[in-house]
Order: C-alpha cells, then sequence, then structure tokens
C-alpha cells in the first residue's frame, strides 16, 4: 500500500466471521504523524472517530502524493505565463499539467480508491479535487461523496463552487454564503483531549508571550508592534520580516507534544487570525487548543469566539494595537488574575465538542447510517447539532 495511505488494522478471520462487514471510509487529508511539526490532529481526529466508531478507515494524504526533479519550479512558471498568455488560467493549467502535483494527486487518491473501494469519501479541505475525479470514484462504487471546507474566507477556491461536486458539502464559516445554498455551517474547532492538555506536574511559565503560526500581513501588523515583549514567534515564512521580528522567531515549526508543552510553559499564548474575524464567525483551532492546555488566551475577536468563552472572564480579546499591548501588560503583571481567566478557560474548553461530535453531525446530516453494534448508533439516530 502506498505510504500515504493508512488503514485500519483487519479483524482476524475468526473475529469476522458470520458478521456484516464494517462500512468503508476514504479520508482524504494532509496528515502527518502525530510527533511531525506539520502535524495538524483535525485529520486524525477525524479518521479516529470513525474508527471508533465501526467504520473501516482509510487516510490518504495528498500532500506525499508529489514529483520532485531540479528545475520544476522554473519550468512551471514558464508553463504558466504562456498558459496566461493564451487565456489559461492559473489552476486549469496546474490540473493539466503531466508532472504538476495535482494530476499526481489526482492519480493516486483514484488508485487508492480502486484498492479500497470506500462506501464514502470525506474529503477535508485543503486540497480539492475536479469533477472529472469525483465522478471516477463514484464509478467506483462510492456511494456518497462529502466535503468539508476547513479554509477560512479567504480561501482561494469558492466554497460555493466547490459545494456542487459534492453529495454533501460543509464549511467552517458563512463569508459570502448566502442560505439558499445548499451548505452546512460546521466550524472545526473541537476539544481534542489526547493533543492539548495540561501537563502534570505544571511547568514553569518561563515565556510571557508566545504566537504561533504562519506570517501573514495581519498578524505581522500585530507582531511587530510587541517585539519589545519577551515574545516567541513559531512558524513558517517569517524570514521576510522586519529584524526585530525574527529576532523573535524560536522556530520554522513545532507541532505534537512540543507544542503541547510550548503553551504549557506560555504565560500568554497570542492568536491572530490570517482574516479580519468580525462578522465573519470563523475562530482557527487555537481558539479551543490553547484554553484546552490550562493556559492563558488572548486572542483577536470574533462574534463566534466570544459566544464559545465569555469575554474577560474564559479567555481575553483584542480589537486594536493599542488594545493588544494594554491587555499583554496588565496581564503579565497581574498572575493571580491570568490564571483565574486561565483555569475557567480550561473548564470551558473541556465541556466543548469534540472531532467525534463534529462526525456525528456530518453522519446525521449525510444521512449516513452508523455500522450495527455502534454505541452512537442511537445518538445519531436521534439527531445531532
Amino acid at each position: 500500500m502506498n505510504a500515504s495511505l493508512h488503514a485500519s488494522p483487519p479483524l482476524p478471520a475468526d473475529a469476522t466471521s458470520g458478521l456484516v462487514a464494517s462500512p468503508k471510509v476514504l479520508v482524504s487529508f494532509p496528515f502527518h504523524e502525530r510527533q511531525q511539526e506539520w502535524h495538524i490532529p483535525l485529520g486524525d481526529g477525524c479518521a479516529e472517530a470513525l474508527a471508533d466508531m465501526g467504520f473501516a478507515v482509510c487516510r490518504f494524504n495528498p500532500i506525499q502524493e508529489e514529483i520532485r526533479f531540479v528545475g520544476k519550479k522554473p519550468l512551471e512558471k514558464l508553463v504558466l505565463s504562456l498558459g496566461k498568455m493564451i487565456g489559461f488560467d492559473k489552476r486549469q493549467i496546474q490540473e493539466s499539467l503531466p508532472w504538476g502535483d495535482d494530476q499526481v494527486r489526482f492519480k493516486a487518491l483514484l488508485r487508492a480508491v480502486e484498492d479500497f473501494r470506500p462506501d464514502w469519501l470525506l474529503v477535508i479541505s485543503t486540497f480539492t479535487y475536479p469533477a472529472w475525479l469525483l465522478e471516477k470514484i463514484r464509478a467506483c462504487g462510492a456511494k456518497k461523496i462529502i466535503g468539508w471546507c476547513v479554509e477560512g474566507p479567504t480561501w482561494i477556491r469558492s466554497p460555493i463552487e466547490e459545494s456542487h461536486l459534492y453529495d454533501h458539502y460543509f464549511c467552517i464559516h458563512r463569508h459570502g454564503i448566502g442560505a439558499e445554498e445548499n451548505i452546512g455551517f460546521l466550524p472545526a474547532v473541537s476539544f481534542d483531549k489526547d493533543s492539548y492538555y495540561p501537563i502534570t506536574p505544571r511547568p514553569d511559565k518561563c515565556r510571557d508571550v508566545v504566537f504561533v503560526g504562519r506570517a501573514k500581513e495581519r498578524r505581522v501588523d500585530y507582531v511587530k508592534n510587541i517585539t519589545d515583549f519577551d515574545l516567541h514567534i513559531y512558524g513558517p515564512a517569517w524570514e521576510r520580516c522586519d529584524p526585530s521580528v525574527l529576532a523573535c522567531l524560536k522556530g520554522k515549526a513545532i507541532g505534537g507534544d512540543a507544542l503541547n508543552l510550548l503553551y504549557n510553559q506560555a504565560k500568554i499564548v497570542l492568536n491572530v487570525t490570517a482574516w479580519a474575524n468580525e462578522g465573519q464567525d470563523c475562530p482557527n483551532l487555537r481558539v479551543v487548543d490553547v484554553p484546552a492546555t490550562g493556559s492563558f488566551l488572548l486572542s483577536d475577536y470574533s462574534d463566534f469566539a466570544a459566544e464559545l468563552f465569555v469575554p474577560g472572564k474564559e479567555i481575553e480579546f483584542f480589537s486594536s494595537v493599542e488594545e493588544l499591548r494594554d491587555k499583554l501588560k496588565f496581564y503579565l503583571a497581574n498572575d493571580g488574575l491570568r490564571e483565574k481567566i486561565a483555569r475557567a478557560g480550561y473548564e470551558k474548553a473541556i465541556s466543548l465538542e469534540t472531532y467525534r461530535d463534529k462526525i456525528l453531525t456530518i453522519l446525521q446530516r449525510s444521512r449516513i447510517a452508523l455500522p450495527e453494534g455502534s454505541i452512537s448508533r442511537t445518538q445519531c439516530q436521534q439527531g445531532v447539532g
């Protein structure tokens, strides 16, 4: 089996005698091993929830399906330039390049489907697939193809365009999506007890302010104004920033236990979404991940996050550079209040939905029955969310 595929181990032959075969699900997501720097728990959380419910699960990682050779990038740029001159758009060209990553991924996914023969396919974007490929997957016996857009409102692809390719489609935000569109609102923020938790005994709070995330224009605009604090930045693409910001960069990536430890060590974890959050109801995963570690979260404001957590009592928010600086100074000087809010944030985080709850919602709204004997079968039949 391809290195990018991970199937649930089969039951021993004597254990399957007389049993109905488990429904098969293939999940497409950029999976990484839990301790790798680029690991995002969302995909594993969903795949493991499906397996726990009794589905046979195969994981497909589109990132590993790439061709690398010397001169690939310059050649692609040349072809893109020529293609644009004669009227093709960038996406059309990329999907047609025989050596391009898209073509390689498409072929690998089709091979995985032909080998595994899933009853349904769950595509958790960041990678999308064209209509012709999804039709071939249906021809291989997939009864339903479900999409879940987990990208923010600034994603280059339109969820509305994508949704028409799927039997059921969900999105983590409602920005630009009218009520007439057949798109289910399903935020990805979830409590994940296996990835984010308080470490016992509690480590020293040896870092004043921690920020984790890719450098984006909006994030840089905030971060460059707080470099006089004890700031620790982890994430890619910060190399092009001012020297004062670069001096705070501690690593290009962090994940797994190292990320959980980092959050535990921080007096304040700063969260700045890559897009303006007001009115878009789309917080990123850190809004729950950080409080789940028992640490204090200071986040840019969003209506949705303020519905999950009580502002000033469970987490804290800011809406401007001035407010960010003021609240950093205040909470660094008030340990007792900061820790009180962090404890309340933890109690709220552990009460929130898990990835299992998200999967149950997808199943219920997509009218997919749980396997016979699943402990969640009654819950799904009654309806979730």
